[in-house]
């Protein structure tokens, strides 16, 4: 038997909570950034992530209207008197740099990450969340609860199977 509430299921022998991974650290990163995340003793928890390989088109496309917002972004600041960050110039950068290994005939995926959480009891998940929650900002990642989408998280998350496209 399984009861989904807004922030977790119960099934026979345990309680999970999914999370997905909205954001992936934007600065360079060692390659163990994701060890405090994983090897958290007391937790028990499962990543799965998924690739999901984009047309050239549509990443090309995805490409020219980031560009274009950038530019247009860019634009009103100067209409308004107000200077460029370095942020705004290193975005500009990355999305001309993948436009160029687009064009050489580099791949674009989507990459999604979904994280479980499981526990004996609520309280336990709880502190499990709370455990995994702060190692995420340790990590760099922002996670995000997936709202009264638990049963369908979980199972694409935490269960042995493939997602198909």
């Amino acid at each position: 038997m399984v009861v989904e509430k807004s922030d977790h299921i119960a099934t026979d022998s345990a309680v999970h909570s999914t999370y997905w991974v909205e954001n992936w650290p934007r600065t360079e990163t060692s390659a163990g950034f994701l060890h405090q995340l994983l090897f958290t003793a007391g937790v028990r928890r499962t990543l799965s992530l998924s690739y999901e390989p984009k047309g050239l088109d549509a990443a090309l496309r995805d490409v020219q209207r980031k560009k274009a917002s950038v530019i247009a972004d860019a634009a009103e600041r100067a209409r308004r008197g107000q200077v460029d960050s370095e942020a705004d110039s290193i975005e500009y950068q990355d999305i001309k740099s993948r436009e160029r290994q687009l064009i050489a005939g580099h791949a674009d995926v989507a990459l999604t990450g979904l994280l479980t959480v499981s526990a004996d009891s609520e309280e336990e998940l709880r502190s499990a969340c709370a455990v995994v929650e702060t190692a995420a900002v340790g990590a760099q990642l922002d996670l995000r609860p997936l709202t009264w989408q638990q049963a369908e998280a979980f199972t694409a998350a935490a269960m042995p199977l493939a997602l198909a496209a």
